[in-house]
């Protein structure tokens, strides 16, 4: 196993939020010449040998694996809460445009 690849690849992970890498380079650092339902435990498995209790979350799109180690969030109740008059939850700040002083020239 490629433990030094698989702990850049955690670090990768904890820095940015998410990683996307190849299926093909994903199973090359666990030492997986196929993909099996063996493979994403071992992953699981190095993740928690690394430190981590929460939960690693992966999205397999064609030939790519996302990691990530964020829930997916509800978009689609959020973004239609826009057009109606919702009370921002306590504690939370309505971003506001900034007003740009009118120059005539």
């Amino acid at each position: 196993m490629k433990t030094i690849a698989l702990h850049s690849l955690f670090l990768d992970l904890l820095a940015y939020g998410s990683v996307r890498l190849k299926k093909s380079k994903l199973l090359w650092m666990l030492d997986r010449a196929h993909e099996t339902p063996t493979a994403w435990d071992l992953l699981l498995m190095e993740w928690r040998e690394f430190g981590q209790s929460r939960p690693l979350f992966g999205l397999n799109w064609n030939d790519e694996i996302t990691l990530t180690v964020g829930e997916a969030a509800d978009i689609a109740e959020r973004w239609s809460a826009r057009g109606r008059n919702v009370t921002p939850e306590v504690g939370t700040t309505v971003p506001r445009a900034p007003f740009l002083p009118h120059v005539v020239a």
